[in-house]
This record gives C-alpha cells, structure tokens and sequence, in this order.
C-alpha cells in the first residue's frame, strides 16, 4: 500500500510496532472488547479480555491520494491474540480506530 499511495500520512505495515496517534493502541483493546456483546465475550479470554497478549497484525492510516478517510487523519489498528497470529487464525481479528 505504501508503494500504490506514496505514503503521504505515515507509512502503512504489517506487525511490528503501531505509530500511535493518540497513544499506546494495544492499550485500548480491553475498552474495545467492553463493547462486545455478551453472547460474543466467551470468545475471549479473560487476560484478553482485559487487553493482555494482543499484538499489531497491521496499521492503515488516512491516506488522502486515494480517497481513504479515517476519523480525521486517524488511523486503524487491526490487532490479534498472539496466540492466534501464531496459529495463523484470523478470526479474532478486532480494529481500533484513533484519530486526531
């Protein structure tokens, strides 16, 4: 994606660290999963429940060249149990969403 749009707002990635906007956004998936539903919340564990073992499987951020709106010059975080990512299972997968 950074190759097709220039990158213009940060680059976009796979894994590794997030480049937060509004701080540490492997911090905001217990408030996240606080929205779940509660027939959705026995998919999760308790420490994942509480944002314990979660790791960035990618960053998009707003990029203006090719019409890709997120909040205001945001970014979403797509993040994943680790233990998932290791198993190479991508149906936990949740989005956080930070803008300015």
């Amino acid at each position: 994606m950074n190759d097709l749009t220039g990158a213009r707002n940060g680059d976009h990635h796979l894994a590794g660290s997030s480049v937060d906007i509004q701080g540490p956004a492997l911090e905001e998936v217990a408030w996240t999963l606080e929205e779940l539903a509660p027939s959705d919340r026995p998919a999760f564990t308790d420490a994942e429940l509480a944002g314990v073992g979660w790791t960035l499987l990618a960053q998009v951020n707003e990029e203006p060249a090719i019409d890709l709106a997120i909040g205001d010059g945001g970014a979403l975080y797509f993040v994943i149990p680790a233990i998932d990512l290791a198993a190479r299972r991508f149906d936990r997968v949740l989005a956080v969403m930070q803008c300015h």
